[in-house]
């Protein structure tokens, strides 16, 4: 486990992919706030089944500036949606064969002097019948086909397990 840590950390096509996230957040938040503080190289966050890349950004918002302001310059990221922006928007909504619900949208809490906000890069739609998983991968140079498949199909993977521990309750 360790060897993977120290592999995602070094990974030149992990790093290109979050560092577009993590410029995209920076630019995104200098007309907004002031005293923004984020390292220059991600950590690896782990959780029990995956390791992920983290750079937390913290600053200060300027006056009058809310969470609204916030939401609607951040989102979507490149994470959930790619780069350059507009352009990549469209392209998903010409050829993705599905609406993505609540999938990719920010979620987080909200507070009079504190929020934080994260992007639902992995989601289920619970019905009385059907549960339906989403997840993707980011797609930059570098990418393998398969890799960035079997990625997904992990992401998947531990949802689909929650799933089953719930239900088995």
């Amino acid at each position: 486990d360790a060897a993977r840590v120290r592999a995602l950390a070094a990974a030149p096509k992990d790093l290109a992919e979050h560092s577009l996230v993590r410029d995209h957040v920076l630019a995104a938040l200098g007309p907004l706030a002031e005293d923004i503080q984020a390292p220059d190289q991600p950590s690896v966050r782990s959780l029990a089944s995956l390791h992920h890349l983290h750079t937390s950004v913290e600053a200060s918002l300027r006056a009058g500036v809310d969470d609204a302001d916030l939401l609607a310059a951040l989102h979507p990221t490149p994470a959930v949606c790619g780069t350059p922006t507009a352009e990549a928007r469209s392209f998903l909504r010409a050829t993705e064969p599905f609406d993505r619900g609540l999938y990719a949208g920010p979620i987080g809490c909200f507070g009079v002097e504190t929020s934080e906000v994260a992007v639902a890069l992995r989601c289920a739609l619970v019905q009385p019948t059907a549960v339906q998983v989403y997840a993707g991968a980011g797609i930059v140079a570098g990418s393998e086909a398969h890799a960035e498949w079997e990625e997904t199909a992990e992401k998947m993977r531990v949802i689909e397990a929650a799933l089953e521990v719930l239900h088995a309750r």
